[in-house]
């Protein structure tokens, strides 16, 4: 399974919009996919997932059809809650925002498509099987578990904060290999004393398993976060068996893609095995 972080603008120490990339053809969010992917590139994302619609989640959304107009020749699938889906009809792709593409034509017929999903209830999206949680925010939104056909499984948090079903989930799994958590809120930028915080903290201390089966660091797990004043972003393979070295098939690709491969998954850097 290959995941890559899109990058939302030049400094990528930086990231204001959101869009995680699975094998290439899967969008989970949207923030900043058309702006970062042109071409055969962002014609190959078939299929958008969307955890919820604010907008550094959804930015880039509109200008996907409008970018492809003549060239979409089937329609992009874009799943969401039924009441997410709603909200982007009545509120983006309404002829006032952004014009209506949901009935708009090219050549080839409908330009998108939109797929409601059900909480807890497992959904298939491009050969990955999909499980939407919800998670503590401001507004609906989707902790998702993704699960590829050779049993590797990550797991996004999307927004968040201490939140409890989602850990609860995650540490009935019986594989678990990297799990993805946004630490925006929750990372005390100009610490006094610079500590960064540990993985449980972020959690609410709900994640101890999770935590040291994902991230290797035993009974203190911590978070791995960019550091101030790194000129890339971090981009290392989240491997549940990195340093014993038995790789998990799971890669992790930064923004600029150079990345080596997990330790004996196989492959050139940011690849499949």
């Amino acid at each position: 399974m290959r995941v890559r972080v899109l990058p939302s603008i030049t400094d990528p120490r930086s990231q204001l919009l959101v869009t995680f990339l699975v094998n290439d053809c899967v969008a989970i969010d949207a923030g900043a996919l058309a702006f970062h992917l042109t071409g055969e590139k962002l014609l190959a994302v078939q299929d958008i997932v969307l955890t919820h619609v604010h907008l550094d989640h959804i930015a880039s959304l509109p200008f996907i059809f409008s970018e492809l107009f003549t060239s979409i020749q089937t329609p992009v699938r874009i799943h969401a809650t039924a009441p997410d889906i709603e909200r982007l009809r009545r509120h983006i792709f309404n002829d006032v925002i952004w014009p209506d593409f949901t009935r708009l034509r090219n050549a080839h017929g409908e330009l998108l498509t939109f797929v409601p999903f059900a909480w807890r209830k497992p959904f298939e999206v491009a050969g990955l099987r999909m499980t939407a949680v919800p998670v503590t925010h401001t507004v609906e939104t989707a902790g998702l578990i993704v699960e590829d056909g050779q049993s590797r499984c990550v797991a996004f948090t999307s927004d968040t904060g201490a939140t409890d079903e989602f850990w609860e989930v995650l540490n009935a799994l019986p594989r678990l290999d990297a799990v993805f958590v946004d630490v925006a809120s929750q990372y005390p930028r100009g610490n006094s004393e610079g500590v960064v915080p540990s993985f449980a903290s972020l959690t609410g201390g709900r994640a101890s398993k999770v935590a040291a089966a994902t991230a290797g660091f035993g009974s203190k797990p911590e978070a791995l976060l960019p550091q101030p004043g790194s000129e890339r972003n971090y981009g290392a393979c989240a491997c549940a068996r990195r340093r014993s070295g038995t790789g998990c098939g799971v890669h992790v690709v930064a923004s600029d893609e150079k990345t080596e491969p997990c330790p004996k998954s196989g492959g050139e850097g940011g690849g499949m095995s």
